[in-house]
């Protein structure tokens, strides 16, 4: 009798829709799976169906009001409680559209989402001050439309339109210049990854396993709950206020190193200040950053699961989250770690999907390494302004590896070891790395090299190589003003080291 009504109920609930007896909040489904044990009258191992999950605000018969799944049983629609799921053994999703049903699913969003209470009010206020963040986040942009066009690319790969803001728009990528494996979503979809990043890891695999525990939090809103609790927390006012302060100081430390990657090869690279208050724990934090642990294994169980639905290696997640606590090894920091808190927090996610042996790290792939090493000569650049020489040294030893090296790479690996060590062994490969810059900078003239040249010979008291590096460099300098009218920041720059050259010249001939 029961199996007669609810299939009467479910055929009332179709004829009747949304006007007068249950609300829809998934809309239709197709998410298939078996049942684990008898529901009603079938048995376990019968073949279902999820067509739809509603919502029934009224008693009707035999069934109270509550949410309940539409299923398709031998071929036949039947009503179950939600409360019930746990009958149904879902089968492996082979479409994207099955697994993101699936997800939605399994941790409950289609509910989520119906009751979400967040006002419009601290929404729109999150907007803003991301939208000024962003704003901000332009002294340190990396510009560069290949790199952000991969990293959109492999997140359009990962979720495409499934992951969409409470504005309905979609994740989009930006590129900022730090040293630091950085990679996080604001909480208005801004996904943000570091040049750093893309330098610490080698793989495809591993750069997507880091993005889809980034998408998965901001799927599960947990930037705007965090956000919501430290409002709870503290004075509303008081709370945006300090959001902006924190944003707005940071331009205090507004600074770039004079360049033009017409002849440096790489951008305008940005001063570590800069970096620093722009990317710092405090204002991370003031955008729901500061994930509980809860939260962290929430995001990292989707992620693995997205990427074993994809085709990436499992062990790409632990892989990537090992390197990047190697370079926080490296640098001797072990607390206060952006992003990730500390050294032992990011130990135990490691440990959470590696198990307690060590994780094992996936090799350098040729393909990545074609794509991502101007990004890395950009690194290295940015370690050796920053006086981080051994950092600069191990990227450009990866590039040269890769052997994706050009002339900019073998300038920086000269600057950096000229920064480290003095001595006649290191001052001999430093020549053997300039005369390589040198020769790979036939096609694309690399100003640079002659100037490091020079400085170089002195330090070896070959003051006639010297001088005639110095005169090439003048000449160089000359011939690019000449072919082309410079720009007023080019041509200061231009007369500036020519002037450098000229007292040089001076001062060793003497």
């Amino acid at each position: 009798m029961k199996r007669f009504f609810s299939l009467f109920l479910v055929t009332l609930l179709v004829t009747l829709g949304t006007s007068a007896k249950y609300r829809s909040l998934s809309g239709q489904l197709s998410i298939k799976g078996t049942l684990n044990e008898t529901f009603e009258e079938w048995p376990s191992g019968t073949a279902v169906t999820i067509q739809q999950l509603v919502d029934m605000p009224n008693d009707m018969g035999s069934y109270q009001r509550g949410l309940y799944y539409i299923l398709f049983i031998g071929e036949q629609q039947h009503l179950m409680p939600a409360n019930q799921i746990h009958l149904i053994d879902l089968a492996q999703p082979d479409t994207d559209a099955e697994f993101w049903q699936q997800t939605f699913l399994k941790n409950h969003l289609y509910e989520y989402w119906d009751g979400r209470e967040y006002s419009t009010q601290l929404l729109r206020e999150v907007d803003a001050e991301c939208y000024d963040y962003m704003e901000s986040l332009g002294d340190i942009i990396y510009e560069d439309a290949y790199a952000t066009s991969l990293a959109q690319g492999l997140l359009a790969k990962l979720c495409g339109d499934q992951i969409r803001t409470y504005q309905n728009g979609n994740l989009q990528i930006r590129i900022i210049q730090s040293p630091e494996p950085l990679a996080f979503t604001l909480p208005n979809g801004n996904f943000i990854l570091s040049t750093g990043l893309f330098c610490v890891l080698d793989s495809e695999d591993e750069l997507a396993a880091i993005m889809a525990s980034e998408a998965s939090h901001f799927l599960f809103e947990h930037q705007i709950k965090n956000i919501r609790r430290a409002e709870i927390r503290t004075k509303r006012a008081a709370f945006w206020a300090d959001v902006f302060n924190s944003v707005s100081q940071s331009l205090a430390y507004k600074y770039y190193a004079t360049g033009d990657d017409r002849y440096f090869g790489t951008s305008l690279i940005a001063d570590m200040g800069t970096i620093i208050s722009l990317v710092s724990m405090p204002v991370m934090n003031r955008f729901g950053l500061n994930y509980s642990n809860k939260q962290e294994a929430e995001a990292d169980q989707l992620a693995s699961e997205l990427l074993a639905h994809k085709g990436y290696q499992p062990e790409a997640f632990a892989s990537a989250l090992k390197k990047i606590s190697d370079y926080y090894v490296r640098c001797g920091q072990d607390e206060d770690i952006l992003r990730y808190n500390s050294l032992k927090d990011l130990t135990k996610r490691i440990e959470s999907l590696a198990g307690k042996e060590e994780p094992a790290l996936l090799p350098n792939t040729i393909q990545y390494g074609k794509q991502t090493y101007d990004i890395i000569n950009f690194n290295a650049a940015l370690n050796c302004s920053g006086g981080m020489y051994q950092e600069a040294i191990r990227l450009t030893e990866k590039n040269i590896a890769n052997d994706r090296a050009d002339s900019e790479t073998y300038l920086i690996r000269t600057q950096a070891e000229m920064a480290l060590y003095n001595n006649e062994e290191a001052n001999e490969r430093c020549l053997t790395w300039l005369d390589k810059a040198k020769q790979l900078s036939v096609h694309r003239p690399n100003l640079n090299i002659d100037k490091q040249y020079a400085l170089l010979l002195i330090r070896m008291n070959r003051i006639a190589q010297a001088s005639k590096a110095l005169n090439n460099y003048i000449d160089a300098l000359t011939r690019y003003q000449q072919q082309q009218p410079a720009a007023e920041e080019e041509r200061v720059w231009i007369e500036k080291e020519i002037n450098w050259s000229l007292l040089t010249l001076e001062k060793i001939s003497r």
